[in-house]
């Protein structure tokens, strides 16, 4: 096996824009209800709207959004304004075509996910994923193996063994697809989208007047998100020369990314540039409420106070020192780190964490700032 630097330098400048993007807020916001579970610390509204589906909703809802890798980089690589407009082209298309289209993304991240690993991994052939659960099911442990993920949803076998029963039968499958989006954008999303909608704008108005041009991918990331990510997405930015922002209202702390070819769209929580008197105050104390819920935790405080004593630590030395179990560890380093109060590297195929103390002093002054109007 060969092994990798721990860090793999991006492009040298990237492609940057900002858009609402209303396919992917559409699609991020109904895989965030789906695995409401997964993702410590986002937005109320998630979990509560998750409990209020019908139980068959939610649970087909996992199948699509966890049990059929491929599928959704398919489904999310087209810009339409319309939501409606948008299911109405998904119904439209021909379902061996989208089948055997997701099929292949799988097989091509699959790929890419072997060789950034450095793992000589055979992908089987299309027809053999197809007939053979197993070979699904085989292939994703290696890769998750691979690249020593733990804590992700897309590993429970009986989604999918149930996605791909629906991949046999790709007519059923387009029919549940298009069935579950319908009924999540008008009893869910259409009103959500509408009530947030301002404040998106907002935040893409706000930056788009930065100036984006001659950024590498990771600066681009911090400007817009705030988050320093050089040490984290460094496999995923390494042959992406167009980075797509896109606001979100759902997120909690976290960002998520879709990718398509070289272009990466890249959803964070909405906000304006640093420096920037928000118009909407519901932006302030929507990132205000993220920051000070991180802080709420005796766990979360005493990583912090932890940290304070050494330059950096790796997740396994934390759960030595604190007597933690490996999944709690994990959710509560990963919040951490999405607040950015920790700062994240690969190390050897470990992640380890330094100290905020920007990130820390920010959010006090950004308390203090909100609630004494100084």
């Amino acid at each position: 096996m060969t092994f990798r630097p721990s860090v793999i330098l991006a492009p040298q400048t990237v492609t940057a824009e900002i858009g609402l993007e209303p396919v992917i807020n559409f699609l991020n916001n109904a895989a965030g209800i789906a695995f409401h579970d997964m993702n410590y610390g986002v937005d109320e509204w998630v979990g509560q709207t998750a409990l209020s589906l019908p139980p068959e909703v939610l649970h087909r809802s996992r199948v699509i959004f966890g049990g059929l890798p491929g599928l959704i980089p398919i489904i999310c690589r087209v810009r339409f304004d319309s939501i409606p407009e948008y299911l109405d082209w998904l119904a439209s298309l021909d379902p061996v075509q989208l089948r055997d289209e997701s099929i292949e993304h799988f097989r091509t991240e699959a790929a890419n996910m072997a060789k950034e690993a450095g793992l000589r991994l055979e992908i089987p052939p299309a027809d053999q994923l197809l007939a053979d659960v197993n070979a699904s099911l085989n292939l994703m442990e290696e890769l998750y193996k691979a690249k020593k993920i733990q804590d992700t949803h897309v590993e429970f076998p009986e989604l999918v063994i149930e996605g791909h029963m629906l991949l046999n039968d790709p007519s059923v499958l387009q029919h549940q697809l298009v069935d579950l989006l319908r009924y999540l954008w008008d009893h869910v999303l259409a009103a959500d989208w509408e009530h947030h909608l301002p404040i998106l704008q907002e935040s893409v108005d706000a930056f788009r007047q930065v100036d984006l041009r001659g950024m590498t991918g990771f600066e681009a990331i911090r400007a817009v998100t705030g988050r320093d990510m050089r040490g984290i997405m460094v496999d995923e930015l390494d042959n992406i020369d167009h980075l797509i922002f896109v606001p979100g209202a759902h997120l909690g702390p976290y960002l998520a990314h879709y990718v398509d070819g070289r272009k990466m769209w890249i959803v964070f929580p909405a906000r304006v540039p640093e420096g920037v008197k928000p118009r909407s105050p519901e932006i302030t104390r929507s990132e205000l409420f993220v920051r000070v819920s991180a802080l709420a935790d005796d766990t979360r405080l005493r990583i912090l106070e932890l940290l304070t004593k050494h330059d950096e630590l790796c997740a396994q030395d934390i759960i030595t020192m604190l007597d933690l179990s490996q999944s709690a560890a994990s959710r509560h380093l990963r919040q951490l780190s999405a607040t950015g109060y920790l700062t994240e590297r690969r190390l050897d195929g470990n992640k380890c964490y330094r100290l905020n103390p920007e990130r820390i002093e920010g959010t006090l002054s950004a308390l203090s700032n909100f609630l004494l109007k100084r």
